[in-house]
């Protein structure tokens, strides 16, 4: 199953895989251990506040063969 999320995370989060991935799984009710590979579609950076966030346009395989790299 391949499902594309528009997520806002801070960017310890976007920046670490496996913390996006448990991210990702915690937000979404997935077992972490389901989700064979992450790709990174569209990256902006939301600076407007005192906390930074980045929003993130992803596509998530999820029990589903994937080839590639997290970027």
């Amino acid at each position: 199953m391949t499902n594309e999320y528009q997520i806002r995370v801070v960017p310890e989060v976007a920046a670490q895989e496996d913390r996006l991935k448990g991210w990702l799984a915690d937000e979404y009710g997935f077992d972490v251990r389901t989700i064979q590979g992450v790709r990174i579609l569209k990256r902006s950076i939301d600076a407007r506040q005192r906390q930074i966030y980045v929003n993130l346009k992803v596509r998530v395989y999820v029990n589903e063969q994937w080839r590639g790299v997290l970027r």
